[in-house]
């Protein structure tokens, strides 16, 4: 019986060392990218008409990510059709070309780029993807490493929903 109980007292000792072990993550980074969060849209031109909506709001009653879809208000702007996903503690996120049917993929926070206050950067292989929030205006956009190859995923300002 003892030999029981030591056995389970060592087994509890583990799972709350591995639990406390485990890096949380830091209130910042949470911080850095909730900026993000709400309801944003595409114009054609300053004042001009929309174009597209994104929302970027909780996904899960816990929360633990941002996740949206750029809705085309018309088919001349189909090719603009994207949804994102960012995990609220910054680690992470997701870019899916809806238009090209392609499936998500994932971005790695990349901390070897200084990006400031309202900015984040994220990598995935040789694409870099840069987040930039600036006067209540939002622009996301994707790099190849050498610069090859830049593309907007989604440029708007915040239409206020949440």
């Amino acid at each position: 019986m003892a030999a029981r109980q030591l056995t389970l007292l060592l087994a509890c000792a583990l799972v709350a060392t591995a639990c406390s072990a485990a890096p949380a993550p830091s209130a910042n980074a949470a911080a850095d990218i909730d900026f993000v969060r709400g309801c944003w849209v595409a114009k054609d031109a300053p004042d001009g008409a929309i174009v597209s909506f994104l929302r970027l709001l909780p996904s899960s009653p816990r929360g633990d990510d941002l996740a949206g879809e750029v809705h085309p208000v018309a088919s001349l702007y189909a090719n603009q059709a994207r949804r994102f996903t960012f995990k609220r503690d910054g680690s992470s996120a997701t870019l899916a070309n809806l238009a090209a049917d392609s499936a998500a993929e994932t971005f790695m926070r990349n901390t070897t780029v200084q990006a400031g206050a309202r900015n984040a950067t994220y990598s995935s292989g040789d694409t870099l993807m840069h987040i930039a929030g600036l006067n209540e205006r939002l622009r996301i956009f994707t790099v190849k490493r050498d610069g090859s190859t830049e593309a907007t995923q989604f440029a708007g300002e915040r239409d206020g929903c949440d």
